[in-house]
């Protein structure tokens, strides 16, 4: 995808280097190594090690910016609560 974008922006008369590029995804972590990991167009998923790893993936692949969006559909306290529970089990 970032070959079609720099081949785009050259053919305009754009330095590829000027453009920001980004994505977002749901970010679902999972306790341990064992996790496998999963990557689609809207979820990246898996221990703390494989989402850092796919995480530097995509920097190398040229990305600038990852959007961690915010699920609206459950409570901030609620979530809270979760993380601090899994925080010690991650």
């Amino acid at each position: 995808m970032s070959r079609v974008l720099d081949a785009s922006a050259e053919a305009a008369g754009r330095d590829p280097a000027s453009i920001a590029r980004s994505t977002q995804a749901e970010v679902v972590l999972a306790p341990g190594d064992a996790s496998p990991a999963f990557d689609t167009d809207q979820t990246l998923g898996g221990s703390v090690e494989l989402v850092v790893d796919t995480l530097g993936r995509y920097e190398e692949a040229g990305l600038d910016e990852f959007i961690v969006p915010d699920d609206a559909a459950v409570p901030i306290e609620e979530r809270l609560q979760l993380l601090e529970q899994d925080r010690f089990n991650i």
